[in-house]
């Protein structure tokens, strides 16, 4: 089968899939438990009321001004939502979903083509990978929403699947990261760092991965602090406000643990592939546990600085198309009956 005609039935095979979750939400999911940011995002989709948006929103502007632009054309699906008690627009919020959802989608065929390609996967396998992600917490619960997650996953995947290749479509890919989500760069710069760290081959490429994030991270910065400023959230980028800002993030330690932690279920699930290979004494990718390890003291000390809140978990999750990688990695010599097979060992 040629790869066109194998993608496109892939896509529609994971939309097929996911269907049943985006009616749902579109029919009965409203942002009353942690989706309130979409009060901010609704005035971009609905006339792109830009003054009206405080930052960060108003940085995180390409997936918003695609659910603009496709809002505009009328596309619409009629039908009782449960959004219109809330005073949104249901033929807004559905083209929000609708972006949001085919972004899910587009996640898990880069999902599946990096499992396929960097580890030489079966369809079937590769086809697990992606599934795996469709049915993963977050996608169910973040990123099938009209927040802006979603894109800033399927960048996450195809950042990934770029560091893998080495290569420099990471350098447009970083630029568009930029005005959508800031966490990103934090994620492939601690990642380049830790391979820059722990090996000794091609160092040079993971400082200059490392070099790419902090500078991508500095237009974020920049223009934050310039053309997208407003003063509501300037606790998240005043560096005086941040011991100050501990205080206040932990002020119940039990309910940011859970909501943190506890919807981890692909973290788990990967933890668990490990620990049996462990018990079992079979080799383990040593530096993606540290990473995935490090990714978590990442994402816990940035909400405790800025105030992420209840969203730690939730911007932990855009991290998923990685660990899913890794546990790809692990699992795929278990389910061959090898070790490790030659193409596993670097």
């Amino acid at each position: 089968m040629s790869n066109w005609k194998k993608y496109t039935l892939l896509f529609f095979l994971f939309t097929l899939l996911g269907y049943p979750l985006f009616y749902y939400a579109y029919k009965y999911g409203t942002p009353a438990f942690g989706g309130l940011d979409v009060l901010s995002y609704y005035k971009l989709y609905d006339g792109w009321q830009f003054s009206k948006v405080d930052s960060p929103f108003n940085q995180r502007i390409i997936s918003s001004y695609a659910v603009y632009l496709l809002h505009e054309t009328g596309l619409t699906y009629p039908t009782d939502t449960a959004i219109k008690a809330f005073g949104l627009d249901p033929s807004v919020y559905f083209c929000a979903l609708l972006f949001n959802f085919l972004c899910v989608v587009a996640s898990c065929l880069v999902i599946y083509r990096t499992v396929e390609k960097q580890l030489n996967a079966g369809p079937l396998f590769s086809f697990l990978a992606g599934l795996l992600f469709l049915l993963g917490f977050g996608t169910l619960c973040f990123l099938v929403s009209a927040l802006t997650d979603a894109l800033s996953v399927l960048l996450v995947a195809l950042l990934f699947k770029s560091f893998l290749e080495k290569s420099w479509w990471q350098a447009p890919l970083l630029l568009l990261a930029a005005f959508q989500r800031e966490y990103i760069f934090f994620v492939f710069g601690l990642i380049a760092a830790m391979h820059w760290l722990f090996q000794k081959q091609e160092r040079r490429y993971y400082l200059l991965v490392l070099a790419g994030n902090i500078g991508g991270f500095l237009v974020y910065f920049i223009c934050r602090k310039t053309i997208f400023y407003t003063p509501r959230f300037t606790h998240q980028i005043d560096f005086g406000q941040f011991l100050s800002n501990i205080a206040i993030s932990i002020q119940d330690v039990g309910a940011y643990f859970r909501q943190t932690f506890l919807i981890q279920n692909l973290v788990f699930i990967y933890l668990g592939v490990c620990a049996y290979k462990y018990v079992s004494k079979l080799p383990v990718t040593r530096l993606h546990l540290f990473i995935v390890f490090a990714l978590l003291i990442e994402v816990v000390a940035l909400s405790l600085l800025v105030r992420l809140g209840n969203n730690t978990g939730r911007y932990f999750y855009m991290t998923a198309p990685i660990v899913i990688y890794y546990l790809a990695l692990e699992a795929a010599p278990l389910l061959a009956g090898k070790n490790r097979p030659e193409t596993l060992t670097a």
